[in-house]
């Protein structure tokens, strides 16, 4: 399935953006991972049908959250069966 690579920034760490992440990803049939960075950004890895919404909420964020900017990029293809918060 094709993936996409996503980077938030903006406040995104620390404002449960990880878990409202995760929670979108199940509802709309998402697969893949999300993670803090080191530089203060969140990164997604995720693919599914269903990327153009989960995309647009993601602008949106958390309630707490307040994203800056959003990169979708091209990645490698990706298979699993699930949506993980990842260390």
């Amino acid at each position: 399935m094709k993936a996409r690579r996503i980077l938030a920034e903006g406040r995104v760490q620390g404002v449960f953006f990880r878990d409202y992440t995760r929670r979108l990803a199940k509802e709309l049939g998402i697969i893949g991972w999300v993670r803090n960075t080191d530089d203060g950004k969140v990164e997604i890895l995720a693919a599914g049908e269903r990327m153009g919404e989960f995309i647009e909420f993601l602008k949106e964020g958390s309630s707490a959250s307040r994203v800056t900017c959003l990169k979708v990029l091209d990645a490698e293809d990706f298979d699993g069966d699930d949506f993980s918060i990842r260390s």
